[in-house]
Protein backbone atom coordinates (compact mmCIF):
# COMPACT_ATOMS: atom_id res chain seq x y z
CA UNK A 1 0.00 0.00 0.00
CA UNK A 2 2.44 2.18 0.68
CA UNK A 3 4.78 1.92 -2.40
CA UNK A 4 1.18 2.51 -4.35
CA UNK A 5 0.79 5.66 -2.29
CA UNK A 6 4.44 6.92 -3.05
CA UNK A 7 3.85 5.83 -6.68
CA UNK A 8 0.91 7.79 -7.08
CA UNK A 9 2.33 11.25 -5.54
CA UNK A 10 5.89 10.50 -7.64
CA UNK A 11 3.67 10.37 -10.35
CA UNK A 12 1.90 13.96 -9.36
CA UNK A 13 4.75 15.30 -8.70
CA UNK A 14 5.90 14.87 -12.47
CA UNK A 15 2.44 16.08 -13.88
CA UNK A 16 2.64 19.40 -11.72
CA UNK A 17 6.08 19.77 -12.81
CA UNK A 18 5.54 19.45 -16.50
CA UNK A 19 2.69 20.85 -16.24
CA UNK A 20 3.90 24.36 -14.51
CA UNK A 21 6.97 24.02 -16.67
CA UNK A 22 4.76 24.32 -20.07
CA UNK A 23 1.61 27.10 -18.58
CA UNK A 24 2.39 28.64 -15.54
CA UNK A 25 4.23 31.71 -17.08
CA UNK A 26 1.60 31.75 -20.10
CA UNK A 27 -1.35 31.10 -17.64
CA UNK A 28 -0.09 33.74 -15.29
CA UNK A 29 0.47 36.41 -18.15
CA UNK A 30 -3.37 35.72 -19.33
CA UNK A 31 -4.60 36.25 -15.83
CA UNK A 32 -2.17 39.63 -15.10
CA UNK A 33 -3.96 40.51 -18.32
CA UNK A 34 -7.50 39.96 -17.96
CA UNK A 35 -8.52 42.86 -15.72
CA UNK A 36 -6.74 45.06 -17.40
CA UNK A 37 -8.27 44.15 -20.79
CA UNK A 38 -11.74 43.80 -19.31
CA UNK A 39 -11.38 47.17 -17.34
CA UNK A 40 -10.26 49.04 -20.89
CA UNK A 41 -13.89 47.44 -22.69
CA UNK A 42 -15.41 48.60 -19.59
CA UNK A 43 -14.05 51.96 -18.94
CA UNK A 44 -16.94 53.99 -20.03
CA UNK A 45 -18.99 52.57 -17.19
CA UNK A 46 -16.95 53.60 -14.42
CA UNK A 47 -15.26 56.38 -15.88
CA UNK A 48 -16.74 58.83 -13.43
CA UNK A 49 -16.18 56.81 -10.39
CA UNK A 50 -12.89 56.27 -8.83
CA UNK A 51 -13.10 52.91 -10.32
CA UNK A 52 -11.33 54.82 -13.28
CA UNK A 53 -7.98 54.54 -10.96
CA UNK A 54 -8.19 51.13 -10.12
CA UNK A 55 -8.41 50.18 -13.98
CA UNK A 56 -5.35 52.03 -14.66
CA UNK A 57 -3.54 50.32 -11.91
CA UNK A 58 -4.30 46.91 -13.85
CA UNK A 59 -2.84 48.08 -16.66
CA UNK A 60 -0.05 49.29 -14.76
CA UNK A 61 0.55 45.87 -13.32
CA UNK A 62 0.04 44.63 -16.97
CA UNK A 63 3.27 46.72 -17.81
CA UNK A 64 5.27 46.07 -15.03
CA UNK A 65 4.64 41.99 -15.43
CA UNK A 66 5.89 42.11 -19.18
CA UNK A 67 8.88 44.44 -18.13
CA UNK A 68 9.92 42.09 -15.17
CA UNK A 69 9.77 39.16 -17.15
CA UNK A 70 12.96 40.47 -19.36
CA UNK A 71 14.95 37.54 -17.98
CA UNK A 72 12.59 34.52 -19.09
CA UNK A 73 12.46 36.24 -22.70
CA UNK A 74 16.62 36.57 -22.69
CA UNK A 75 16.49 33.12 -21.56
CA UNK A 76 13.82 31.62 -23.42
CA UNK A 77 14.52 33.66 -27.16
CA UNK A 78 17.44 32.07 -29.01
CA UNK A 79 18.34 35.24 -30.36
CA UNK A 80 18.48 36.86 -26.57
CA UNK A 81 20.94 34.48 -24.76
CA UNK A 82 23.77 36.75 -25.36
CA UNK A 83 22.04 39.45 -22.96
CA UNK A 84 21.86 36.77 -19.91
CA UNK A 85 25.89 36.32 -20.40
CA UNK A 86 26.32 40.11 -19.34
CA UNK A 87 23.63 40.30 -16.74
CA UNK A 88 25.37 37.53 -14.79
CA UNK A 89 26.82 38.52 -11.89
CA UNK A 90 24.43 41.87 -11.89
CA UNK A 91 21.72 43.44 -10.00
CA UNK A 92 19.83 42.76 -12.70
CA UNK A 93 20.42 39.08 -13.26
CA UNK A 94 16.68 38.66 -11.20
CA UNK A 95 14.01 40.31 -11.73
CA UNK A 96 13.34 40.42 -8.12
CA UNK A 97 14.32 44.23 -7.02
CA UNK A 98 12.09 45.30 -10.14
CA UNK A 99 9.00 43.87 -8.57
CA UNK A 100 9.55 44.99 -4.85
CA UNK A 101 9.87 48.53 -6.24
CA UNK A 102 6.55 48.48 -9.12
CA UNK A 103 5.05 45.88 -7.29
CA UNK A 104 5.53 45.79 -3.44
CA UNK A 105 6.27 49.58 -3.02
CA UNK A 106 3.53 50.40 -5.27
CA UNK A 107 0.87 48.31 -4.32
CA UNK A 108 0.37 49.76 -1.17
CA UNK A 109 0.97 53.38 -1.96
CA UNK A 110 -1.87 52.42 -4.71
CA UNK A 111 -4.45 50.94 -1.99
CA UNK A 112 -3.69 53.95 0.36
CA UNK A 113 -4.64 55.96 -2.24
CA UNK A 114 -7.72 53.86 -3.69
CA UNK A 115 -8.91 53.54 -0.61
CA UNK A 116 -8.17 56.56 1.46
CA UNK A 117 -10.50 58.08 -1.20
CA UNK A 118 -13.63 55.91 -0.79
CA UNK A 119 -13.64 55.83 3.41
CA UNK A 120 -15.36 59.07 4.56
CA UNK A 121 -14.21 58.61 8.19
CA UNK A 122 -11.47 61.43 8.72
CA UNK A 123 -9.79 59.56 11.78
CA UNK A 124 -9.16 56.64 9.30
CA UNK A 125 -8.28 58.54 6.01
CA UNK A 126 -5.54 59.96 8.42
CA UNK A 127 -4.48 56.47 9.84
CA UNK A 128 -4.25 55.25 6.09
CA UNK A 129 -2.44 58.30 4.67
CA UNK A 130 -0.32 57.90 7.99
CA UNK A 131 0.57 54.47 7.30
CA UNK A 132 1.40 55.03 3.62
CA UNK A 133 4.19 57.22 4.46
CA UNK A 134 5.80 55.12 7.17
CA UNK A 135 5.58 52.37 4.95
CA UNK A 136 7.04 54.39 2.22
CA UNK A 137 10.52 55.51 5.01
CA UNK A 138 10.38 51.73 6.16
CA UNK A 139 10.70 50.44 2.16
CA UNK A 140 13.32 52.84 1.58
CA UNK A 141 15.31 52.17 4.50
CA UNK A 142 15.77 48.33 4.34
CA UNK A 143 15.57 48.07 0.41
CA UNK A 144 18.87 50.44 0.50
CA UNK A 145 20.45 48.45 3.47
CA UNK A 146 19.72 45.18 2.40
CA UNK A 147 19.70 45.50 -1.03
CA UNK A 148 23.18 42.85 -1.44
CA UNK A 149 20.75 40.59 0.59
CA UNK A 150 17.38 41.47 -1.73
CA UNK A 151 17.00 37.66 -3.05
CA UNK A 152 16.71 36.35 0.34
CA UNK A 153 16.24 37.55 3.56
CA UNK A 154 16.07 41.59 2.96
CA UNK A 155 12.48 40.64 1.18
CA UNK A 156 10.90 39.35 4.38
CA UNK A 157 10.64 42.77 6.46
CA UNK A 158 9.44 44.54 3.62
CA UNK A 159 6.68 41.59 2.50
CA UNK A 160 5.66 41.54 6.28
CA UNK A 161 4.97 45.35 6.21
CA UNK A 162 3.17 45.03 3.31
CA UNK A 163 0.65 42.25 4.31
CA UNK A 164 0.02 44.63 7.58
CA UNK A 165 -0.83 47.55 6.27
CA UNK A 166 -2.75 46.14 3.39
CA UNK A 167 -4.90 44.15 6.25
CA UNK A 168 -5.34 47.49 8.02
CA UNK A 169 -6.39 49.40 4.94
CA UNK A 170 -8.93 46.54 3.84
CA UNK A 171 -10.31 46.84 7.50
CA UNK A 172 -10.83 50.06 7.48
CA UNK A 173 -12.57 50.09 4.75
CA UNK A 174 -14.69 46.73 6.32
CA UNK A 175 -15.32 48.73 9.38
CA UNK A 176 -16.75 51.67 7.37
CA UNK A 177 -19.20 50.15 5.17
CA UNK A 178 -20.13 47.56 8.50
CA UNK A 179 -21.28 50.85 9.96
CA UNK A 180 -23.32 52.55 7.37
CA UNK A 181 -25.98 51.47 4.69
CA UNK A 182 -23.13 50.49 2.58
CA UNK A 183 -23.48 46.97 3.70
CA UNK A 184 -26.81 46.47 1.82
CA UNK A 185 -25.46 46.98 -1.88
CA UNK A 186 -21.66 45.66 -0.65
CA UNK A 187 -21.92 42.83 -3.28
CA UNK A 188 -22.58 45.24 -6.14
CA UNK A 189 -19.49 47.17 -5.23
CA UNK A 190 -16.26 46.97 -7.12
CA UNK A 191 -14.49 47.96 -3.54
CA UNK A 192 -15.61 45.35 -2.10
CA UNK A 193 -14.50 42.72 -4.12
CA UNK A 194 -10.96 44.09 -4.12
CA UNK A 195 -10.96 44.29 -0.65
CA UNK A 196 -12.02 41.04 -0.24
CA UNK A 197 -9.59 39.11 -2.54
CA UNK A 198 -6.17 41.62 -2.19
CA UNK A 199 -7.28 40.50 2.14
CA UNK A 200 -7.13 36.58 0.78
CA UNK A 201 -4.02 37.15 -0.72
CA UNK A 202 -1.71 38.49 1.55
CA UNK A 203 -3.46 36.33 4.13
CA UNK A 204 -2.11 33.15 2.04
CA UNK A 205 0.80 34.63 0.86
CA UNK A 206 2.45 35.98 3.42
CA UNK A 207 3.46 32.88 5.79
CA UNK A 208 4.85 31.57 2.29
CA UNK A 209 8.14 34.11 2.76
CA UNK A 210 9.20 32.38 5.77
CA UNK A 211 10.07 29.35 3.94
CA UNK A 212 12.24 31.42 1.66
CA UNK A 213 15.09 31.18 4.54
CA UNK A 214 15.30 26.98 4.28
CA UNK A 215 14.00 27.27 -0.17
CA UNK A 216 16.56 25.02 -1.73
CA UNK A 217 16.08 25.21 -5.73
CA UNK A 218 16.84 20.84 -5.34
CA UNK A 219 13.94 20.77 -3.08
CA UNK A 220 11.08 20.42 -5.97
CA UNK A 221 8.61 19.69 -3.51
CA UNK A 222 8.53 23.33 -2.18
CA UNK A 223 9.21 24.69 -5.24
CA UNK A 224 5.92 22.73 -6.66
CA UNK A 225 3.90 23.58 -3.48
CA UNK A 226 5.08 27.18 -4.19
CA UNK A 227 4.19 27.74 -7.76
CA UNK A 228 0.78 25.80 -7.38
CA UNK A 229 -0.43 28.30 -4.39
CA UNK A 230 1.20 31.13 -6.24
CA UNK A 231 -0.85 30.65 -9.25
CA UNK A 232 -3.83 29.55 -7.44
CA UNK A 233 -3.93 33.04 -5.73
CA UNK A 234 -2.92 35.03 -8.61
CA UNK A 235 -5.63 33.55 -10.97
CA UNK A 236 -8.31 33.97 -8.11
CA UNK A 237 -7.58 37.50 -7.57
CA UNK A 238 -7.32 38.55 -10.98
CA UNK A 239 -10.60 36.92 -11.97
CA UNK A 240 -12.28 38.66 -8.89
CA UNK A 241 -10.56 41.60 -10.26
CA UNK A 242 -11.98 41.28 -14.06
CA UNK A 243 -15.83 39.84 -12.42
CA UNK A 244 -16.08 43.00 -10.22
CA UNK A 245 -15.31 45.18 -13.25
CA UNK A 246 -17.87 43.52 -15.79
CA UNK A 247 -20.59 42.64 -13.12
CA UNK A 248 -20.97 45.26 -10.96
CA UNK A 249 -22.38 48.56 -11.86
CA UNK A 250 -21.62 52.29 -11.98
CA UNK A 251 -19.83 53.47 -8.22
CA UNK A 252 -21.42 56.55 -6.76
CA UNK A 253 -17.81 57.01 -5.44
Amino acid sequence: MASKCELSAAVIKLVLEEFLNKYYAIINFAVVFLPAIFGLVFYKKHKNSIVKYFIWFCVYIAIVEIIGSYRTMFDKIPSLNFISAYLDGTFLENSKWWYLIFWTLINVLFYAFYFGRIINNQILKKVIKYLAIFYFVFFVVFFVKGFDEITTSGQIPINIAQAIVIVIIVFAYFFEILKSDKILSVFNSVHFYIAAVILLWHLVMTPLIFYELYFNKSDMDYAIMKAVIFLSCNTLMYLTFSFALIWCKHQNS
